[in-house]
């Protein structure tokens, strides 16, 4: 196990995934005021589109998953089981049109790309839940 100094106290800790040159302390506090800034500067929830309509449709979607219902991801076709993390997701730019279940991982993060999911995709995904191999 490597050790070393930390960048800001000074205190020797060792080396982790998550602390690589500040202690657990330091990384803690770093951490935090880097996602403040980066929240100050975020809409809300609500203002994002995630009102009481989307809590009540996930909520709606869960229950059936839960009760072992057949569902599958919008994005790639595959079946979303209740041992699964899913999100309920949109289209990047249409926060109030038709949420549908997806995967977490790669799925939901996969958003973040600009122009991920066209409508092709969309279509090859529905051709893929329609004729499961």
């Amino acid at each position: 196990m490597t050790r070393r100094p930390c960048l800001v106290c000074r205190r020797v800790f060792m080396v982790t995934k998550v602390c690589k040159s500040r202690c657990e302390g330091c990384q803690r506090t770093y951490d935090q005021a880097r996602y403040a800034a980066r929240d100050a500067h975020r809409p809300s929830p609500r203002e994002r589109g995630y009102d009481s309509r989307h809590r009540a449709l996930r909520e709606e979607r869960r229950q059936r998953i839960e009760a072992g219902e057949p569902c599958f991801c919008w994005r790639c076709g595959l079946p979303i089981t209740k041992d699964m993390t899913w999100a309920l997701g949109h289209v990047r730019d249409d926060r109030n049109g038709v949420r549908h279940p997806e995967h977490v991982n790669p799925c939901n993060s996969r958003t973040l790309e600009p122009g991920r999911i066209t409508e092709a995709k969309w279509r090859a995904a529905k051709a893929r839940r329609a004729n499961p191999r």
